[in-house]
């Protein structure tokens, strides 16, 4: 009956007496049960020592804090969702079937979030990643820039080498078509000489027009032939030297175009040297204007 009323009092006072709580009353409940089920609820309320039956104890009642809500919040397990029984049909049905099916849907919007989360989560440092490489490519891409802009000339320096460049090369064919024409001059000398002191195998004034015109015709081809052999001749020479370096150029002009310009640079190449086979030509006019007068003199 003590343990029935929460008379804790009591119950200390016949434990102190040595009272049997084993022996089962006649609804097969012992009190030692019903006294295990009183600490425990006592534990979880929280409950601090009771006071003392003695009129000269101190209060014993300790005062309860934040960190003792702490404590018993944390202790305390959770309590299960209270269970109303529902008389009505209809409200036994919506607890019964509609809302596991209401609270299955949250849990698969709650899961779809999550996972939504998830993917963007992983895009996102994916980006990042690329990010990261693709400012390492660029700085690797400008410090190259920065090496190559050390490596090259300055454009006047460039255009004094090529103006250089293009003056020697009409040097060397003026003086290669000069020693050509004294070649052919002493040869004429020869000739000449040779029909004036009487030697039959030399051509005379009286040799018929049509041979005439024939030699004539053959040494103008001839002279067409020997100025085509010379200009080649001085680009072989300009050429040497040059065949080893190709690949080096290629290479470089890669390194300066954008990857997609660089990868159409075979196909664009013919175009390129067209254009600037067009820019020497303009160039070639400009300095072969002073050395005409002196062609001229070798011509006459």
């Amino acid at each position: 009956m003590a343990a029935h009323r929460n008379a804790r009092k009591c119950i200390r006072a016949l434990l102190g007496r040595n009272a049997s709580s084993d022996v089962a009353n006649h609804e097969g409940v012992r009190a030692e049960d019903l006294i295990m089920d009183l600490n425990a609820a006592k534990k979880r309320r929280g409950l601090g020592p009771l006071r003392s039956s003695s009129p000269f104890a101190p209060d014993s009642q300790r005062h309860a804090s934040f960190r003792d809500a702490f404590t018993a919040d944390k202790a305390r397990p959770p309590t299960p969702p209270p269970t109303t029984a529902f008389q009505s049909a209809a409200a036994t049905t919506v607890q019964t079937r509609i809302s596991p099916l209401i609270a299955e849907k949250f849990q698969n919007l709650a899961k779809s979030y999550d996972d939504e989360w998830h993917e963007k989560h992983v895009a996102e440092t994916e980006a990042r990643r690329i990010l990261g490489n693709t400012q390492a490519e660029l700085a690797a891409a400008r410090q190259q820039i920065v090496e190559l802009e050390a490596r090259t000339e300055p454009d006047d320096v460039a255009a004094r080498t090529l103006g250089e460049a293009n003056l020697a090369k009409h040097q060397v064919l003026s003086l290669i078509s000069h020693q050509n024409r004294l070649h052919i001059q002493q040869a004429v000398d020869g000739e000449l000489s040779r029909g004036a002191n009487g030697d039959p195998s030399g051509g005379g004034p009286d040799d018929p027009f049509e041979e005439r015109l024939g030699l004539a015709r053959q040494l103008r081809q001839m002279l067409a032939e020997q100025r085509q052999a010379e200009a080649d001749y001085v680009d072989a020479l300009s050429m040497v030297g040059v065949g080893d370096k190709i690949e080096k150029y290629r290479k470089l002009l890669k390194r300066c175009l954008d990857p997609k310009d660089g990868e159409s640079l075979d196909t664009n190449l013919d175009s390129l040297i067209d254009m600037m086979e067009e820019e020497r030509d303009v160039n070639d006019l400009e300095a072969a204007g002073p050395s005409e007068p002196t062609d001229l003199a070798l011509r006459a």
